[in-house]
């Protein structure tokens, strides 16, 4: 085991660092999840939330089959099978996600049914 002062003297510098970095972390991670979220985007009744859950669960079972390979000295063709379902789900959510046309917002006045007249 590690001495406790040297794990939290570690887990202050990555705080600080996180701190210092902020403003930069947070446009980097903006700039990677703002144009996936918007890929996942498919419908009005299906949010991207429930996408992101989905590949958090396909990315889980490929990570388990891989630890499950290793530990009983399976063969490496098992590890197919969930990176196939993930490569094929990837593939029919961005085919989804390119075919259907994303509803066009109105102003808001046209959606409560005011008409408005140009000048």
């Amino acid at each position: 085991m590690k001495d406790s002062k040297s794990v939290l003297l570690l887990l202050g510098l990555i705080i600080f660092f996180v701190y210092v970095l902020r403003n930069f972390l947070g446009r980097v991670s903006a700039f990677f999840f703002v144009p996936i979220d918007s890929l996942l985007f498919i419908s009005q009744s299906i949010p991207p939330v429930v996408m992101w859950m989905f590949f958090g669960l396909l990315i889980g079972v490929v990570y388990g089959s891989f630890i499950a390979i290793k530990k009983y000295r399976l063969d490496l063709k098992l590890l197919v099978y969930p990176i196939g379902i993930l490569v094929i789900t990837i593939c029919l959510i961005l085919l989804v996600s390119f075919i259907k046309n994303k509803p066009k917002t109105e102003p808001v006045e046209n959606q409560v049914g005011i008409e408005t007249k140009k000048i």
